[in-house]
């Protein structure tokens, strides 16, 4: 690896690990945070039930890539 590249990786590497610590800090504890987790894990599981209902295997497989997705751009422009 040549020493610029292994300066860009150090630096997103920093840059990660201390977007990591400000949404750790950033999250919900206690009841309130267990009230929201549930909640997301609700409708993530009624999105799953209803498209698998609705487009049989590829429906499941759709939300989950959309899921995916989000998060990748979610961390993308933080």
């Amino acid at each position: 690896m040549k020493h610029t590249q292994d300066l860009k990786a150090k630096m997103r590497s920093a840059a990660l690990m201390s977007e990591i610590e400000i949404a750790k800090k950033s999250s919900h504890t206690g009841a309130i945070g267990l009230l929201v987790r549930v909640t997301l894990i609700v409708v993530f599981s009624y999105l799953i039930l209803t498209s698998y209902v609705l487009f049989d295997a590829a429906g499941p497989v759709f939300i989950s890539a959309l899921f995916i997705r989000s998060l990748r751009r979610k961390v993308e422009y933080t």
